[in-house]
């Protein structure tokens, strides 16, 4: 039995209250008892290079950045991905972000 069992805690439930279930937090590789452990874009920065975004996650769950140009659409189109083991934050440039919207998700998978 897991401690988390123990305490009684189950998949839909958030123990450390950062807004990301203990499933969400398992998929994303961070620690469902620290409040300072989730997935996030921590940073986005125009430049004339690009877009820069910056995130923070797990080291365990494959991370792929996503970009969206219409949101009359789901045509999400993976830009970047970072495969395990990976570093506890990451960056990425989106060179071609320079003359559109563009909206973007971090999404992990194990």
């Amino acid at each position: 039995m897991t401690r988390l069992q123990t305490l009684g805690y189950g998949p839909n439930n958030d123990p450390d209250q950062d807004d990301l279930t203990r499933w969400q937090e398992y998929m994303a590789d961070t620690d469902p008892l620290d409040g300072s452990s989730y997935l996030a874009i921590t940073k986005l920065l125009v430049t004339a290079e690009g877009v820069g975004l910056q995130w923070q996650g797990g080291i365990g769950a494959t991370q792929s950045l996503e970009r969206l140009e219409d949101l009359n659409t789901n045509a999400w189109e993976t830009i970047y991905t970072r495969y395990p083991r990976t570093p506890a934050s990451g960056s990425h440039v989106d060179t071609s972000g320079t003359s559109l919207i563009h909206f973007y998700r971090l999404k992990t998978t194990r």
